[in-house]
């Protein structure tokens, strides 16, 4: 009930703010040139977060992706809101996994006052890495020899090459291409410096996001950021 109490609100707020004009999201004209923006979520935003629905109401998830380019990531702690507040910032750190989402233009308009954009954090366009496989292909696995005839040998069907019932090659398989990437490019949240710096006397006010290191041997990728809900960080 809660949760559908708050779509409510987020679908009324996105109505009031349609068309109108906004400090925080001053090149909405420009953002409206395009039927849709991509923008790389990387805090509660996600899809296996607490503020997911935020996104889901108004976009369209297109799966996992990381920075190209390392940053800062780091969970302000102090007394600036109620929940802590993720901040990525230009700085050594590690790539930052996310998701990459699609979004029609005018949702700006409400993520931008929610990020304060221009005052506590700045819209960027980010190059991001996207792995993806080609397929999923679905067929019946067949024999490539055939023979004029109808017969059976070994129990294999000669004429349409097809594998008995309870043969390891028989049935329909799935085949998926090997991992590839792709660089694409999307709006990300950083934190503006001359906002952030004033707390950085206190290193207690801040704490590390958890980092990752891949499974697998990925050339393209290393250590990164993962952010996980506040209990956990």
């Amino acid at each position: 009930m809660f949760g559908n109490k708050i779509k409510l609100e987020l679908r009324h707020h996105l109505a009031l703010l349609e068309g109108m004009p906004s400090q925080y999201t001053p090149d909405i004209a420009r953002l409206e040139k395009y039927e849709d923006q991509k923008l790389f979520v990387t805090d509660e935003w996600m899809s296996d977060r607490r503020q997911n629905f935020i996104i889901d109401e108004i976009g369209k998830r297109e799966g996992v992706a990381f920075t190209k380019h390392p940053y800062l990531f780091r969970v302000f702690t102090g007394f600036l809101s109620p929940e802590w507040t993720p901040v990525v910032e230009v700085g050594e750190g590690f790539k930052v996994k996310g998701e990459i989402v699609s979004i029609p233009p005018s949702a700006f308009l409400l993520l931008d006052k929610l990020k304060q954009n221009g005052l506590q954090f700045v819209r960027k366009r980010v190059d991001l890495i996207k792995p993806y496989r080609d397929g999923p292909i679905v067929f019946e696995n067949t024999t490539e020899e055939r023979s004029p005839h109808h017969t059976w040998t070994g129990g294999i069907d000669w004429m349409h090459g097809k594998f008995p019932y309870g043969h390891p090659l028989a049935g329909k398989k799935c085949w998926v291409g090997p991992e590839r990437i792709r660089i694409v490019h999307a709006w990300m949240y950083l934190g503006k410096p001359a906002f952030w710096n004033q707390y950085r006397k206190n290193p207690y006010l801040f704490q590390k996001v958890p980092t990752f290191k891949p499974k697998k041997d990925k050339e393209w990728l290393s250590e990164y950021y993962k952010y996980q809900n506040p209990d956990n960080c």
